[in-house]
């Protein structure tokens, strides 16, 4: 069974869409740790991927999916990419998701 892991910072809204695929459209708290659904997909907490003391957390998390999906809100100026995020996606299926385009600023 193929895995999926949604990264990304905190209020980019992957909560939201991992709900969303799983037909679950209730309002997203925020995600204090990993949390897993039936099929052993993950949601990461944003926290891990916007300090820098938490990237081997989130590298160490991710090294068992077959998918990342990294989402990113397009009211979010600013694009980060954890230090070796990259390299272990090389063999990874990875998908780039833009969020919340409704409360963009121009």
């Amino acid at each position: 069974m193929k895995r999926i892991a949604f990264v990304g910072t905190v209020g980019a809204g992957k909560t939201t869409l991992f709900n969303a695929l799983q037909g679950n459209y209730t309002l997203a708290r925020k995600t204090q740790a990993v949390e897993f659904n039936d099929k052993g997909d993950i949601d990461t907490p944003g926290e891990y991927f916007s300090h820098p003391r938490w990237y081997h957390a989130l590298i160490t998390t991710l090294q068992d999916v077959d998918m990342l999906i990294y989402v990113h809100g397009a009211n979010d100026p600013e694009s980060r990419l954890p230090a070796g995020l990259l390299d272990i996606g090389v063999s990874k299926r990875q998908i780039a998701v833009i969020s919340k385009n409704g409360h963009a600023r121009c």
